[in-house]
């Protein structure tokens, strides 16, 4: 099913272990534990985002106060998801998810055209 963005925004991220299922130009997939979701406590949700484009992955560097490229980027964020964040754009959605990596604090997105969402309640 079609996740609006008002739902997927309501997410209460609390350090969600995670793991990329599918990662390639058709979609990227993720596999979360534990999550609430609309009001339903889930065991193992299945997020899939069609159509991914350009991805990037950054750091933060406590020396610089900036954002820098990230060296990691095939995980990013680490295991967990502490928080993820949408907005529309002209080319699509706007994705972002934020986590704490073995070098700091991180954030890996990309842009897909919907937010689809499969679970057993």
């Amino acid at each position: 099913m079609e996740l609006t963005l008002e739902a997927f925004r309501a997410i209460q991220w609390q350090r969600n272990q995670f793991e990329v299922a599918e990662r390639d130009s058709v979609c990227i997939s993720l596999v979360v534990s534990d999550l609430k979701i609309e009001g339903k406590q889930l065991q193992t949700v299945r997020f899939a985002f069609p159509q991914p484009s350009s991805e990037r992955a950054m750091l933060w560097d406590a020396d610089t106060n900036t954002w820098i490229e990230h060296p990691d980027l095939i995980a990013p964020i680490g295991r967990s998801i502490v928080g993820a964040f949408v907005k529309p754009s002209h080319t699509g959605l706007l994705l972002s998810f934020a986590g704490h990596h073995a070098l700091g604090w991180s954030r890996w997105g990309f842009t897909a055209q919907r937010i689809l969402v499969t679970y057993e309640a």
